[in-house]
């Protein structure tokens, strides 16, 4: 099995009862390994065995009952053992299985289309000659899974006020790699059911973060031949992530939360991968630019209320391959209702046949957090609005790379803690100078600090998140307020599978006239896959009441 594992160790210590000829002879007796260890060169991982017995005969070596353990000293059984004639034309059949145990630990040297840490229930069965081995891996991921995906073949670039994925050159032919350097001699078939409990990251690019990550459910199958033949087969459904999204030669990070729903599907090439993945950049700002030219007759009140800042929703949509992306945008404004939410939506149909002016308002919500008036930036800012949207869009790139800081290091300090399984800590700096304004506000001191920090507990199996935050606001269109406006929010998921939750909420907003508003709420969501509406509301009660049971 040279070409399928490395660093192999160990003593055997045997008694053995050696009888028949020269010609045939026969052996019946027992062994022990001590300071055994192997590790198999395609998943990475290293297993050790002391202390472990046998039996041995002319025709086998049965490992039976025999424990391996993994790095972190994990426990997996042996079933079977080796099988041989009189010590030639060796052979193996064997199955290992554990219920969390180590099962891959590479690198991206290693494996130039998907290479991580994967810990889960694991049954790995190993057949054939030494010279032509058959591997069947079935697992199954648990919590502490970190599997990556490198794409490194796209970038986003702003130009003309337009975002674009352009391609660069496919890495390498990772089919040959493989098969050249890796797995002659064996064939390799991989079974993984991934859970929840196994985090995802698609990497753009590594250097800048540009990574959608997040967890979900799916099934894959991996085939690797010893001819060299590389398949990937299955689907991935994404339950919850985040994308953190920036753009070539700017200072510019913004975060996307990947909606639940997306999928990657695999049909055998590993590079053509399909996504079917949405993401949304939350952003808040005045509507008047988006607009305008409908508000020439409209009332006072409808254009104070353009004038004051609306939750704006940028949504990304990935499609195309892994390796060639499609990417196009859409708008929505989920809090918006009355005459305001008819303009906004009046002006949305008319962008969502012009892609390139679609294209330019995305531009201005991710760059400067404001809608453009026009096509040209230049004209609309002038020499100084320009400085101000410079100052305002470094200072996210900032307080953007501080949130990651900060996040790792609370988290870092919680290893060993009882209570918080895991913190995100988010803070931002913003400009709230309009664009069409042009004030010529070039303070780089901001007018706006957000801040968010969001615990999942350990108690009730991760079940309960906390959010905490707020905005700490000193100018907002040129008047003074230096006002805080605190918000909460508390979700517990009420059953296993996490599709039934309910939500707690409290916020303050900022209203015309200097005025705060208060805003509380409490829901409940539910997510599920049906057939016709009769099937959706037996599989509701269902969940509802074994979630009662449950309590």
């Amino acid at each position: 099995m040279a070409k399928g594992i490395q660093n192999t160790k160990g003593s055997i210590d045997a008694t053995l009862l050696i009888g028949g000829t020269l010609k045939e002879i026969s052996l019946d007796g027992k062994g022990r390994v001590s300071g055994g260890q192997t590790r198999l060169i395609y998943t990475g991982v290293t297993y050790y065995f002391d202390n472990q017995t046998f039996t041995i005969t002319e025709k086998n070596i049965d490992l039976t009952g025999a424990v391996l353990r993994d790095e972190k000293n994990n426990p997996a059984t042996i079933v079977g053992g080796l099988y041989h004639n009189r010590f030639k034309k060796f052979g193996v059949n064997t199955t290992i299985e554990g219920n969390n145990v180590i099962g891959l630990q590479t690198t991206i040297q290693d494996n130039p289309d998907y290479y991580g840490y994967a810990i889960g229930k694991l049954r790995a069965k190993f057949t054939g000659s030494f010279e032509n081995v058959d591997m069947v891996i079935d697992a199954t991921t648990n919590s502490g899974t970190q599997l990556s995906i490198p794409v490194g073949n796209s970038s986003a670039k702003a130009q003309n006020n337009v975002i674009r994925f352009e391609k660069r050159n496919v890495l390498t032919d990772s089919t040959k790699y493989i098969a050249n350097k890796i797995l002659k001699g064996i064939d390799l078939e991989m079974n993984l059911t991934l859970t929840p409990e196994a985090n995802i990251s698609i990497i753009f690019d590594a250097d800048k973060g540009d990574v959608i990550s997040g967890v979900g459910r799916g099934n894959m199958q991996i085939f690797i031949k010893r001819t060299g033949a590389f398949d990937i087969f299955g689907d991935y459904q994404i339950e919850n992530g985040k994308y953190l999204f920036t753009v070539a030669q700017l200072p510019v990070a913004k975060p996307f939360e990947v909606i639940r729903g997306g999928t990657i599907r695999w049909t055998g090439d590993p590079v053509n991968a399909t996504m079917d993945i949405q993401a949304v950049y939350k952003s808040r700002t005045s509507l008047r630019p988006f607009v305008v030219e409908y508000l020439g007759l409209a009332s006072s009140q409808l254009s104070s209320q353009a004038n004051q800042r609306q939750d704006v929703d940028v949504i990304l949509k990935l499609g195309g391959t892994l390796y060639n992306p499609a990417v196009t945008f859409n708008l929505a404004f989920p809090n918006l209702v009355g005459d305001l939410a008819t303009l906004a939506d009046s002006k949305l149909r008319l962008l969502q046949n012009n892609e390139l002016e679609l294209n330019s308002q995305v531009f201005g919500l991710i760059m400067f957090n404001n809608f453009l008036p026009s096509n040209r930036v230049s004209d609309v800012l002038g020499t100084g609005g320009i400085q101000s949207m410079g100052i305002n869009t470094l200072s996210e790139f900032l307080s953007s790379q501080l949130s990651l800081y900060i996040t790792n290091l609370i988290n870092l300090a919680l290893v060993e803690n009882g209570l918080l399984a895991g913190v995100d800590f988010e803070i931002g700096l913003r400009n709230n100078i309009g664009v069409a304004a042009n004030l010529g506000n070039n303070n780089i001191w901001p007018d706006e600090i957000e801040f968010r920090l969001k615990n999942r507990f350990k108690f009730l199996d991760e079940r309960v998140t906390l959010n905490m935050g707020g905005n700490y606001i000193f100018e907002n269109q040129g008047l003074t307020y230096n006002q805080m406006l605190p918000d909460f929010s508390l979700e517990l998921v009420l059953t296993e599978n996490k599709k039934l939750k309910a939500r707690v909420y409290g916020r303050q907003e900022l209203i015309v006239q200097n005025t705060i508003s208060p805003k509380v709420g409490i829901g409940l969501t539910y997510r599920t896959e049906f057939g016709s509406i009769t099937d959706f509301e037996e599989t509701l009660k269902k969940t509802i009441k074994d979630s009662i049971l449950q309590k």
